[in-house]
């Protein structure tokens, strides 16, 4: 009873990852300022498809359009190769042969350079921005690197981040691997999803409980001025899910 407990764990382990889709984000090897995405999915239902990144998220009351920091963006079918797609517009793409679509890959730029310049679009709000420094922070608000297909916002999503040596992911959600390079989630849906910001530097986190919670404060500043010990007498006060802060 115990190998057959054992073998069918293992299967529906498997089988939830199969149908789920594979989002890996890749903290590593980093270009330009720019952090490759490979999102990868069961098999479609539909031959026609839409895949779209936010135009804007809750707790924001801007149009953000997510989707034009995205470049370099690619569709390929289960035999690799490239898929002909429309783009609709910045945060639209349309498939009309998707029946084998299995991949996406794509460039996210950060939002948080964008700020100096807004004479094309409004600043992104910061707190719900990105930020990509290479070897420094990456504050990963997921709504700005993971993108989602109609009629599939429902569907699991396994989240991976492959991380730099000695970076901290400081986040809500638990890592459900043991290797030091990785970290792995696993999500309900979309929502989920986009409702869990992440954020990677080198370590600089206190853990303290408030209202009967476990809470974890990371913080990065760029001059070394402030550490999250700084604030942790002050945030007991308080009863706060846990946050990500980025300070000067």
């Amino acid at each position: 009873m115990r190998k057959t407990a054992i073998t069918l764990g293992i299967f529906a382990a498997f089988l939830a990852n199969a149908q789920s889709i594979k989002t890996t984000i890749d903290l590593v090897n980093v270009k330009d300022d720019k952090v490759a995405v490979t999102m990868e999915f069961p098999k479609m239902k539909s031959g026609d498809i839409k895949f779209h990144f936010p135009k804007t998220v809750p707790g924001t009351y801007s149009v953000d359009d997510y989707g034009r920091f995205v470049e370099g963006i690619k569709f390929f079918d289960n035999k690799g190769r490239e898929l002909t797609y429309t783009k609709v517009n910045d945060n639209t793409y349309s498939l009309k042969n998707a029946k084998d679509l299995t991949r996406i890959t794509y460039l996210v730029n950060d939002s948080f350079d964008d700020e100096m310049d807004n004479s094309k679009h409004k600043a992104v709000f910061s707190p719900s921005g990105t930020d990509i420094e290479e070897g420094k922070v990456y504050m990963v608000n997921t709504h700005g690197f993971v993108g989602y297909i109609d009629n599939m916002q429902d569907v699991p999503y396994q989240l991976i981040i492959q991380k730099p040596a000695g970076f901290y992911g400081t986040t809500a959600l638990v890592d459900q691997d043991k290797s030091d390079a990785t970290d792995t989630f696993t999500l309900a849906n979309y929502a989920k999803v986009t409702d869990s910001p992440l954020m990677y530097t080198k370590p600089d986190y206190i853990t303290f409980n408030a209202g009967g919670m476990d809470l974890v404060l990371g913080v990065y500043s760029p001059t070394g001025k402030y550490k999250a010990a700084d604030f942790k007498d002050n945030l007991e006060k308080w009863y706060w899910p846990r946050r990500n802060f980025l300070v000067t």
